[in-house]
């Protein structure tokens, strides 16, 4: 026994037997929670660009809101033994940094503790113990920009949406995609607007500089991937253009795609 606070360890709920339903098995809804059991989902921000939750790789494990591409760091479910949030790709749950001790959020081993656990309410994700709800920090709509907790405000950078892949529209694989103006899987070359009109050529895996332009030459084609949502280049499919590290160089080279704004 202990003083009341309210708070959700004190709380219980009277169930008679002959009312009980069990536990909701895989694609039926926990009604408690507000999501469906094991059936993966994107969370979608609210804010004009409509960005994906992602777990970002690194060592870090935070959470960011990303264009949507191809991996599975944007794509979660709930599991119904842990009611924690899981990262498909890195099988780890959506967990608030230093056992709940900070506004920080990342993904972390599953240890089925409060700081762990969030239900949905159709447009906020609310932690259960202390009702703060997953923020875009600052409330920008940038690429990469973090997600916190934070105290609810019902602004637009706390509001999401949860996308089911099973009623998800095919992703397009051609025609213009407007975001980046670029024409989706459609080869072109990068030509210098210098006197010689040289172009874009990639050499040694990695690294960028201009030639004279030659015809079919796979070194120098480069291709929107609308997966990624990064510039690669024919001869080196693994590869994108990006800004070396992390973004904090002047220079461009080729890096294995990570989808990430730089």
């Amino acid at each position: 026994m202990n003083n009341l606070n309210k708070k959700l360890h004190q709380q219980w709920d009277i169930i008679y037997v002959n009312d009980y339903k069990g536990e909701p098995k895989k694609g039926e809804l926990n009604d408690d929670f507000g999501f469906y059991v094991e059936r993966p989902f994107h969370i979608i921000s609210q804010l004009p660009r409509r960005r994906y939750l992602q777990r970002i790789p690194g060592g870090s494990q935070e959470i960011a809101i990303k264009q949507p591409n191809s991996y599975d760091s944007q794509v979660w479910y709930f599991d119904q033994k842990t009611l924690t949030i899981k990262n498909k790709q890195y099988n780890t749950s959506l967990n608030i940094h230093s056992n709940g001790n900070s506004n920080n959020l990342n993904a972390r081993n599953t240890q089925e503790k409060w700081w762990q656990q969030f239900k949905y309410d159709g447009t906020h994700i609310i932690n259960v113990y202390n009702n703060k709800a997953l923020d875009s920090e600052g409330g920008r709509d940038k690429e990469g920009n973090n997600v916190i907790m934070w105290k609810r405000h019902n602004g637009a950078n706390q509001r999401w949406r949860i996308l089911y892949l099973d009623e998800k529209d095919q992703e397009p694989t051609t025609g213009l995609d407007e975001d980046s103006g670029l024409y989706r899987n459609r080869p072109f070359y990068l030509i210098s607007r210098l006197p010689k009109n040289r172009a874009l050529t990639s050499y040694h895996g990695r690294y960028l500089k201009i030639e004279d332009k030659k015809k079919d030459y796979a070194n120098q084609i480069f291709y929107f991937d609308h997966l990624t949502r990064t510039i690669k280049c024919k001869a080196y499919t693994a590869k994108s253009i990006s800004i070396p590290g992390n973004g904090r160089q002047n220079r461009l080279d080729l890096e294995n795609s990570n989808a990430r704004w730089w």
